[in-house]
């Protein structure tokens, strides 16, 4: 199965520690892990941990920290697709990104809420041993790289959304759909070096709590080239976690009518955001996922599915996971465990998700199954310290 990640690459420190320390307190580490993170990075290694075939695509950029990033990447089989970061009027060459130009989005008005690009898909159903073989993989009694998806049936049939083929793009598509010309692909140029986000976190060894301070908001706004628009074309499935706004959108509109199912990571609302919510399916977000000004009395559901989006849900740690519909509701509980470490636990859990919808979890009663698999693997994430080390 092959997925496609689409968002923020960061380069993670992480120390496991008895307490925060206080202003001008130093402290010891009891444990600590150096990583590639953020929430697309850590969904595609869940990914390819269950089996699948991920495709990160995300600004990591050329300056020495990128090598690290892009070992751990190589550990896990990811193949990665560099961003272009936006031609400036200083930097006529920061939009060069290799051969040809690229996919533009700057400026193209987001569709109205309640329309999706992307169309109602064609439908196929899921093997029934999905999730069997999920739960064999995480507790180490199996592999699901085997698990193929069945036969395609009707289009647009309802309760459920789908996925078709669209052919591999040669052309740069523009943010409102127009054909912009020929594009090619290639690595970050030396020209288009930037500093690498990096990330430094603290877990307090007690509660598994984690503070965090990141860089991330200081990486360039970027665009897409052909070879990602190929990518996400030829998927079973695409994600973004809401980072690189413009270039998800130019991806996403890519797509036409047709296409993989799009999940949406929402851990946060960002600026753009409202423009990504009518090109996906599915949208699963954290209860911090509030816009400016949003009713705290409103339910965060019913302004999901009047974008457009066929299936969304509100994680909330340990607590339920609540999911609606147009025409259903309900909840699902998770495992109860001991948390030691929650640092990377929603990536976690987009990525076994997506891997459950690559393999044609895409009507109502299938997604819901698959919330309470994918908490399953978050659960069992959060019991060590590290966001790698349940996978050993």
């Amino acid at each position: 199965m092959k997925g496609v990640f689409v968002g923020l690459t960061t380069l993670d420190s992480v120390y496991l520690v008895d307490q925060l320390p206080g202003a001008d307190e130093k402290c010891v580490a009891r444990d600590f892990a150096m990583n590639a993170g953020g929430p697309a990075t850590n969904a595609a290694v869940t990914f390819a941990y269950l089996g699948g075939r991920p495709c990160l695509v995300s600004a990591i950029g050329t300056s020495p920290a990128a090598a690290l990033v892009h070992a751990d990447l190589a550990r896990h089989r990811i193949r990665h697709l560099e961003l272009v970061p936006e031609q400036t009027a200083g930097d006529p060459a920061g939009g060069a990104g290799g051969a040809g130009q690229h996919l533009g989005q700057v400026g193209a008005p987001h569709l109205p809420p309640g329309t999706r690009a992307s169309g109602i898909r064609a439908k196929y159903g899921p093997p029934a041993t999905t999730g069997a073989v999920m739960r064999a993989k995480v507790t180490g009694t199996g592999h699901p790289g085997a698990v193929e998806n069945g036969g395609l049936v009707v289009p647009g049939q309802a309760g459920s959304f789908g996925r078709g083929r669209a052919a591999a793009a040669n052309t740069a598509v523009t943010g409102d759909g127009g054909v912009a010309g020929t594009v090619g692909n290639g690595p970050a140029s030396p020209g288009s070096s930037f500093a690498l986000p990096m990330s430094a976190v603290m877990v307090t060894s007690v509660t598994g709590e984690r503070a965090v301070a990141s860089t991330h908001g200081m990486v360039p706004r970027c665009t897409a080239n052909t070879a990602a628009a190929a990518a996400v074309a030829d998927a079973d499935v695409v994600l973004v976690d809401g980072h690189q706004v413009d270039a998800a959108i130019g991806l996403l509109r890519s797509l036409r009518r047709g296409g993989p199912p799009v999940l949406l990571d929402g851990g946060s609302w960002k600026p753009g955001t409202e423009r990504i919510l009518p090109l996906v399916d599915v949208v699963i977000c954290s209860t911090a996922f509030r816009p400016p000004g949003f009713d705290p009395g409103a339910d965060i559901l019913d302004l999901l599915l009047h974008y457009g989006p066929f299936f969304v849900a509100v994680t909330d740690g340990p607590g339920p996971i609540r999911w609606a519909t147009k025409d259903r509701r309900g909840y699902v509980l998770p495992p109860v465990v001991t948390a030691r470490d929650t640092l990377g636990a929603g990536d976690i859990f987009h990525g076994a998700f997506a891997w459950m919808v690559a393999h044609g979890a895409i009507a109502t009663d299938e997604l819901v199954s698959s919330l309470g698999e994918a908490s399953r693997v978050a659960a069992r994430s959060v019991q060590t310290f590290g966001p790698r080390s349940w996978m050993t």
